[in-house]
């Protein structure tokens, strides 16, 4: 995160902290239940959100070298990118996208791909293929801090998988809020104060750390805030470095 805008977060999180306030939204917004448990609803997410807007896919890493690729179909579109010999990416519909599709008659699909900041995002959305995919206008202000953070040299760690039986924004609301962490992690992030949140399709959750975890050493006031593009894809930056979650 670029120093000016850490100040100013801390800044803004500890005259909350002294006012015992918080970030808060103009008035209570309700969500139905049906927002979650609707196929329509579901259906509708997954066509417009999941298929017309940038995904975040991996990071520049998990592509390093030629021939290298990677598959995803969490958006419900089979996805294949391949690392190609002059560099570029190239982004396709998986096998599975061209089930009853003559595909000897017809020209290969691709997919609009963007690399940029070490991240490496697609638009689903074959359709969509023609349009350059605008990075910087999606991320908004997150887009400098992103470059800040120098995701181009970093390396793939490890890979897990799990698969919930849970809507995708209950992802979002039940686990990336802020309550819980005293509570369930009075260890770790108990001791961090969340205050100064954005909300939007573009959200960062800064944090200030009001006493250091046991063993951790001082960390107080250093801890980087979470950065999130929405809808379909998390990213958790920790000290350790970066979550992608999908």
């Amino acid at each position: 995160m670029q120093q000016a805008t850490r100040r100013a977060l801390v800044a803004r999180i500890r005259e909350y902290i002294d006012s015992g306030t918080t970030a808060m939204a103009p008035q209570v917004f309700r969500n139905p239940l049906k927002a979650y448990a609707s196929p329509e609803r579901l259906a509708q997410e997954q066509s417009t959100l999941f298929r017309d807007f940038p995904l975040l896919l991996g990071l520049s890493c998990d592509l390093r070298n030629p021939g290298d690729f990677l598959t995803d179909d969490y958006s419900g579109v089979p996805l294949l990118l391949v690392r190609q010999a002059d560099g570029a990416l190239l982004g396709m519909p998986g096998a599975a996208g061209f089930e009853g599709v003559d595909r000897d008659a017809c020209a290969l699909q691709r997919v609009a791909v963007e690399e940029k900041y070490g991240m490496v995002w697609a638009v689903p959305n074959p359709v969509l293929a023609r349009q350059p995919v605008d990075i910087d206008r999606h991320l908004g202000a997150l887009a400098a801090e992103y470059d800040s953070y120098g995701f181009a040299g970093y390396h793939h760690f490890a890979t897990k998988v799990l698969e919930p039986r849970i809507n995708w924004k209950m992802g979002i609301d039940g686990f990336l809020e802020s309550y819980h962490l005293r509570v369930l992690h009075p260890e770790t992030d108990g001791p961090v104060d969340v205050r100064a949140g954005t909300r939007g399709q573009r959200q960062r959750r800064p944090a200030l750390e009001q006493q250091s975890p046991p063993g951790s050493g001082d960390r107080r006031g250093r801890r980087p805030g979470p950065g999130r593009a929405h809808p379909a894809r998390l990213r958790q930056r920790h000290l350790a470095g970066p979550d992608l979650w999908s």
